[in-house]
């Protein structure tokens, strides 16, 4: 069983512009880019109301960098298939730790937006400047 939980701006304010800036070097046609993060959580059973609670108040974090919202053409980064994320190693032990046992693994990824009129081989130049080949696809 699968839940995902939505996240805050995985950006903060200067991160943001300079991803804006070298976006706009290989397109002049961004309006604009966001990233949030998405979490998302293998289960072994359902979770309740009170687990639930305590799993979205767990992942609520970067709340200075405030709300994200990607629109126009989105993607999805995330670590490579086959490998657990350290970030996932953490958080799913932090999980256990407060007693939580229905979760069997939570990772997290990026949902990423470029709006604008966009070139499919601008949005691929694009995509480069969001992940590391070597650890995520």
């Amino acid at each position: 069983m699968i839940k995902i939980f939505e996240g805050l701006s995985a950006l903060s304010p200067f991160r943001k512009e300079k991803l804006i800036s070298q976006a706009k070097c290989i397109s002049k046609s961004i309006d604009s880019l966001d990233v949030k993060y998405l979490h998302i959580l293998e289960l072994n059973d359902e979770l309740s109301p009170l687990e639930n609670d305590e799993i979205a108040s767990l992942l609520n974090y970067n709340k200075e960098y405030g709300q994200a919202n990607p629109q126009g053409s989105t993607f999805i980064v995330a670590p490579r298939t086959g490998t657990i994320s350290p970030w996932s190693s953490k958080a799913t032990d932090i999980i256990h730790n407060i007693g939580i046992s229905k979760v069997k693994r939570v990772e997290r990824v990026s949902l990423v937006g470029v709006k604008g009129n966009v070139s499919s081989e601008e949005l691929e130049q694009i995509k480069a400047l969001f992940f590391d080949r070597m650890v995520e696809q």
